[in-house]
């Protein structure tokens, strides 16, 4: 973790373009505790405060909040707001200020454009919990201070990514935990590129089984695409990928040519012969004394 206390960096020019809103990028920072004591005020931007460690007190119009390492929140143009360290254990606060503006685009993206006008329509919240964006400003904060070529590209792209997180945080979403054991699709699918996912490896391959409950396909349908896209069967795909697997076993001469068989995945040998002659033509034992020669 970037060690960003008592640090302050001031953006002049680092604008974003979230659907129809300009996000322009205005100051983080972070002080000794005594500086987060302040009496009541507004902002004519955005203010993201983050807590990580200590105890405080927020007073808003709406309530008094009790504040503590892991707090988050938000106070957008006009929010009125105090806050105060605690004597015994003073907080260290991070802050970030940055405007928004409504820039309509000809092909925004909706879904975005409604995710951050969340942001607008409410301008406050509070809640626990907000390690990825201290996270996210720790990088924007360390990009800045070391100005290495490309600098500005990776923290407008934090700079995003932690917009997208105050949205989410704004209308309530994305703390859902991530599904196990699920195909999770985003976009349009390329079947091609899925399907080679499951020839990858050596000897463990999907099961057809595997493959049409995970693309939601019909055998008839994995079928078609087989020969669509390889020319050939599931079971003579995999006899092709075990067989070039034997190929380089029997050329390194370290396996004995009766268990390579086993070592490619074959219960029998006999099938394992049958199948790597008719797709090498010859023997694994030709093969291997073939090669056997040129070394």
């Amino acid at each position: 973790m970037y060690d960003f206390r008592t640090t302050r960096i001031y953006y002049s020019d680092l604008s974003v373009q979230l659907g129809d809103y300009t996000a322009t990028l205005d100051y983080a920072g972070c002080d000794e505790p005594w500086a987060w004591n302040t009496v009541r005020h507004s902002h004519t931007n955005y203010e993201l405060h983050i807590i990580s460690r200590g105890k405080g007190t927020l007073v808003t119009d709406e309530g008094k909040f009790e504040i503590n390492g892991g707090t988050i929140y938000l106070t957008g143009p006009g929010v009125y707001h105090s806050q105060y360290s605690g004597a015994d254990d003073p907080m260290d606060e991070c802050a970030l200020r940055f405007n928004l503006e409504p820039r309509p685009q000809q092909s925004s993206d909706r879904e975005l454009t409604a995710l951050i006008k969340k942001l607008v329509d409410e301008p406050f919240f509070f809640r626990r919990g907000g390690g990825d964006c201290r996270e996210l400003i720790g990088e924007m904060m360390r990009e800045a201070g070391t100005r290495l070529p490309g600098f500005r590209e990776k923290t407008s792209g934090y700079f995003v990514s932690l917009l997208i997180n105050l949205g989410r945080y704004a209308a309530g979403v994305g703390d859902e935990p991530m599904p196990e054991n699920r195909t999770i699709k985003v976009g349009k699918i390329d079947l091609r590129a899925m399907l080679d996912t499951y020839f990858f490896g050596l000897v463990d391959f999907a099961t057809p089984e595997r493959i049409i409950d995970d693309l939601h396909i019909t055998r008839r349908h994995l079928s078609r695409l087989m020969r669509q896209y390889y020319g050939m069967s599931y079971v003579d795909k995999i006899n092709e990928l075990r067989c070039e697997h034997a190929k380089e076993l029997l050329r390194d001469n370290v396996v004995p040519i009766s268990g390579v068989w086993s070592e490619v995945g074959y219960t029998s040998q006999q099938y394992f012969s049958r199948v790597f002659k008719k797709h090498v033509g010859m023997t694994s034992s030709e093969y291997r004394a073939k090669f056997a020669k040129k070394q």
